[in-house]
Protein backbone atom coordinates (compact mmCIF):
# COMPACT_ATOMS: atom_id res chain seq x y z
CA UNK A 1 0.00 0.00 0.00
CA UNK A 2 1.40 3.29 -0.99
CA UNK A 3 2.25 5.07 2.16
CA UNK A 4 1.22 8.69 3.42
CA UNK A 5 3.70 11.53 2.88
CA UNK A 6 5.07 13.44 5.44
CA UNK A 7 3.03 16.73 6.49
CA UNK A 8 -0.12 14.88 4.82
CA UNK A 9 -3.38 14.43 7.12
CA UNK A 10 -5.92 13.07 6.12
CA UNK A 11 -8.20 14.42 8.01
CA UNK A 12 -7.59 17.94 7.39
CA UNK A 13 -7.94 17.37 3.73
CA UNK A 14 -11.40 16.21 4.97
CA UNK A 15 -11.89 19.45 7.03
CA UNK A 16 -10.58 21.46 4.36
CA UNK A 17 -13.12 19.75 1.80
CA UNK A 18 -16.24 19.97 4.28
CA UNK A 19 -15.09 23.80 4.51
CA UNK A 20 -15.33 24.32 0.53
CA UNK A 21 -18.62 22.27 0.18
CA UNK A 22 -20.00 24.59 3.33
CA UNK A 23 -18.63 27.97 1.45
CA UNK A 24 -20.03 26.49 -2.11
CA UNK A 25 -22.90 25.65 -0.86
CA UNK A 26 -23.84 29.23 1.27
CA UNK A 27 -22.41 31.12 -1.74
CA UNK A 28 -25.08 29.67 -3.60
CA UNK A 29 -28.18 31.34 -1.54
CA UNK A 30 -26.19 34.15 -0.59
CA UNK A 31 -26.22 34.91 -4.66
CA UNK A 32 -29.90 35.03 -4.80
CA UNK A 33 -31.17 38.70 -4.33
CA UNK A 34 -34.94 39.72 -3.57
CA UNK A 35 -36.06 42.24 -5.58
CA UNK A 36 -35.48 46.33 -4.13
CA UNK A 37 -38.26 48.32 -4.08
CA UNK A 38 -37.98 52.06 -3.78
CA UNK A 39 -39.84 55.21 -3.35
CA UNK A 40 -42.89 56.26 -2.24
CA UNK A 41 -45.33 53.29 -3.80
CA UNK A 42 -48.41 52.88 -3.43
CA UNK A 43 -50.03 49.20 -2.04
CA UNK A 44 -50.79 47.86 -5.83
CA UNK A 45 -47.13 49.03 -7.02
CA UNK A 46 -45.66 47.21 -4.08
CA UNK A 47 -47.96 44.07 -5.37
CA UNK A 48 -46.35 44.32 -8.12
CA UNK A 49 -43.33 44.57 -7.35
CA UNK A 50 -43.24 41.73 -5.15
CA UNK A 51 -45.03 39.41 -8.03
CA UNK A 52 -42.07 40.29 -10.18
CA UNK A 53 -39.62 37.71 -7.49
CA UNK A 54 -41.66 35.29 -10.09
CA UNK A 55 -38.90 35.93 -12.70
CA UNK A 56 -36.18 34.64 -9.99
CA UNK A 57 -37.70 31.19 -10.28
CA UNK A 58 -35.25 29.85 -13.24
CA UNK A 59 -32.86 31.51 -10.86
CA UNK A 60 -33.91 29.42 -7.66
CA UNK A 61 -34.76 26.74 -9.37
CA UNK A 62 -31.03 25.66 -10.88
CA UNK A 63 -29.99 27.05 -7.25
CA UNK A 64 -31.91 24.51 -5.51
CA UNK A 65 -30.31 21.57 -7.65
CA UNK A 66 -26.97 22.67 -7.51
CA UNK A 67 -27.43 22.56 -4.13
CA UNK A 68 -28.82 19.08 -4.16
CA UNK A 69 -26.03 17.70 -6.32
CA UNK A 70 -23.33 19.16 -4.32
CA UNK A 71 -24.60 17.38 -1.40
CA UNK A 72 -24.88 13.94 -3.36
CA UNK A 73 -21.22 14.86 -4.29
CA UNK A 74 -20.52 16.00 -0.69
CA UNK A 75 -21.98 12.64 0.61
CA UNK A 76 -20.12 10.38 -2.10
CA UNK A 77 -16.46 12.14 -1.46
CA UNK A 78 -17.43 11.06 2.37
CA UNK A 79 -18.13 7.38 1.56
CA UNK A 80 -14.63 7.45 -1.00
CA UNK A 81 -12.38 8.56 1.93
CA UNK A 82 -14.49 6.39 4.30
CA UNK A 83 -12.21 3.20 2.54
CA UNK A 84 -8.72 5.05 2.05
CA UNK A 85 -7.17 5.16 5.57
CA UNK A 86 -4.29 7.46 4.05
CA UNK A 87 -3.50 9.72 1.06
CA UNK A 88 -0.37 10.37 -0.45
CA UNK A 89 0.41 13.59 -2.54
CA UNK A 90 -1.02 12.43 -5.69
CA UNK A 91 -4.43 12.07 -4.08
CA UNK A 92 -4.33 15.17 -2.36
CA UNK A 93 -3.70 17.04 -5.63
CA UNK A 94 -6.61 15.27 -7.24
CA UNK A 95 -8.65 16.60 -4.18
CA UNK A 96 -7.84 19.64 -4.89
CA UNK A 97 -8.78 20.25 -8.74
CA UNK A 98 -11.41 18.31 -7.55
CA UNK A 99 -12.63 21.18 -5.03
CA UNK A 100 -11.31 23.25 -7.84
CA UNK A 101 -14.39 22.60 -10.02
CA UNK A 102 -16.39 22.10 -6.92
CA UNK A 103 -15.38 25.78 -6.33
CA UNK A 104 -16.99 26.82 -9.88
CA UNK A 105 -20.31 25.56 -9.13
CA UNK A 106 -21.58 28.36 -7.87
CA UNK A 107 -20.71 30.95 -11.32
CA UNK A 108 -21.75 28.17 -13.72
CA UNK A 109 -25.36 28.29 -11.46
CA UNK A 110 -25.56 31.52 -11.73
CA UNK A 111 -25.00 31.59 -15.29
CA UNK A 112 -27.29 28.76 -15.95
CA UNK A 113 -30.26 30.75 -13.97
CA UNK A 114 -30.20 34.41 -15.10
CA UNK A 115 -29.98 32.45 -19.13
CA UNK A 116 -31.65 29.04 -18.52
CA UNK A 117 -32.19 28.67 -22.41
CA UNK A 118 -29.01 29.83 -23.88
CA UNK A 119 -26.87 27.11 -24.98
CA UNK A 120 -23.64 28.78 -23.77
CA UNK A 121 -25.11 28.77 -19.94
CA UNK A 122 -26.61 25.29 -20.34
CA UNK A 123 -23.00 23.98 -21.71
CA UNK A 124 -20.85 25.88 -19.12
CA UNK A 125 -22.94 24.10 -16.12
CA UNK A 126 -22.94 20.78 -18.01
CA UNK A 127 -18.91 20.79 -18.52
CA UNK A 128 -18.46 22.32 -14.91
CA UNK A 129 -20.31 18.66 -13.85
CA UNK A 130 -18.59 16.63 -16.08
CA UNK A 131 -15.14 18.08 -14.70
CA UNK A 132 -16.38 17.36 -10.98
CA UNK A 133 -17.41 13.90 -11.91
CA UNK A 134 -14.57 12.86 -14.34
CA UNK A 135 -11.77 14.02 -11.63
CA UNK A 136 -13.76 12.16 -8.69
CA UNK A 137 -13.44 9.08 -10.73
CA UNK A 138 -10.17 9.52 -11.59
CA UNK A 139 -9.70 9.87 -7.70
CA UNK A 140 -11.13 6.29 -7.03
CA UNK A 141 -9.72 4.95 -10.37
CA UNK A 142 -6.05 6.00 -8.84
CA UNK A 143 -7.00 4.92 -5.27
CA UNK A 144 -7.95 1.35 -6.21
CA UNK A 145 -4.81 1.02 -8.55
CA UNK A 146 -2.55 1.95 -6.34
CA UNK A 147 -4.08 -0.23 -3.80
CA UNK A 148 -4.85 2.54 -0.81
CA UNK A 149 -7.52 0.65 0.81
CA UNK A 150 -7.90 -0.36 3.72
CA UNK A 151 -9.22 -3.85 3.26
CA UNK A 152 -11.10 -6.27 0.58
CA UNK A 153 -14.42 -5.15 1.90
CA UNK A 154 -13.21 -1.34 1.19
CA UNK A 155 -11.96 -2.62 -2.01
CA UNK A 156 -14.89 -3.71 -3.08
CA UNK A 157 -17.19 -0.75 -1.58
CA UNK A 158 -14.92 1.59 -3.05
CA UNK A 159 -15.06 -0.37 -6.67
CA UNK A 160 -19.09 0.41 -6.72
CA UNK A 161 -19.09 3.54 -6.20
CA UNK A 162 -16.88 4.24 -9.60
CA UNK A 163 -20.55 3.28 -11.82
CA UNK A 164 -22.25 6.06 -10.29
CA UNK A 165 -20.09 8.42 -11.32
CA UNK A 166 -18.98 7.00 -14.70
CA UNK A 167 -22.29 7.31 -15.49
CA UNK A 168 -22.91 10.95 -14.24
CA UNK A 169 -20.65 11.89 -16.86
CA UNK A 170 -22.48 10.43 -19.55
CA UNK A 171 -25.63 12.26 -18.48
CA UNK A 172 -23.77 15.27 -18.75
CA UNK A 173 -22.11 15.10 -21.29
CA UNK A 174 -25.59 13.53 -22.97
CA UNK A 175 -27.33 17.56 -21.48
CA UNK A 176 -24.74 19.27 -23.31
CA UNK A 177 -25.34 17.17 -27.02
CA UNK A 178 -29.01 17.98 -26.38
CA UNK A 179 -28.38 22.06 -26.21
CA UNK A 180 -27.70 21.50 -29.70
CA UNK A 181 -30.89 20.57 -30.29
CA UNK A 182 -33.29 22.44 -27.72
CA UNK A 183 -31.86 23.43 -24.61
CA UNK A 184 -35.24 22.68 -22.61
CA UNK A 185 -33.92 18.91 -23.31
CA UNK A 186 -30.47 19.51 -21.21
CA UNK A 187 -32.39 21.36 -18.53
CA UNK A 188 -34.61 18.55 -17.98
CA UNK A 189 -31.81 15.82 -18.13
CA UNK A 190 -30.01 17.75 -15.52
CA UNK A 191 -33.24 17.69 -13.25
CA UNK A 192 -32.99 13.66 -14.26
CA UNK A 193 -30.16 13.19 -12.82
CA UNK A 194 -31.28 13.82 -9.33
CA UNK A 195 -32.99 10.62 -9.58
CA UNK A 196 -29.96 8.49 -11.27
CA UNK A 197 -27.99 9.63 -8.29
CA UNK A 198 -30.33 8.61 -6.03
CA UNK A 199 -31.18 5.31 -7.51
CA UNK A 200 -26.97 4.31 -8.35
CA UNK A 201 -26.47 4.26 -4.49
CA UNK A 202 -24.39 7.51 -4.14
CA UNK A 203 -26.47 8.17 -0.76
CA UNK A 204 -24.93 4.81 0.28
CA UNK A 205 -22.21 4.94 2.84
CA UNK A 206 -19.24 2.41 2.67
CA UNK A 207 -20.83 0.35 5.73
CA UNK A 208 -19.82 -3.30 5.84
CA UNK A 209 -22.84 -5.93 4.18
Amino acid sequence: MTQQGPGISKGRIESLTDGIFATVMTVLVLSLSVPVLTGSLTSAQVNRGISSIEGLFPTMLSHLLSFLILSVMWWGHHGIFDCIPKLNRHLVWLNMVYLLCVGFIPFSTALLGRYPLTQVAVIMYGLNMIACSGIIEFFVYYSVREKMIAAEDGFKAITKRVSPWTGGIFVYILAVIFSFIDTRISIAIYLLSLIYYGASGSFRTSEKK
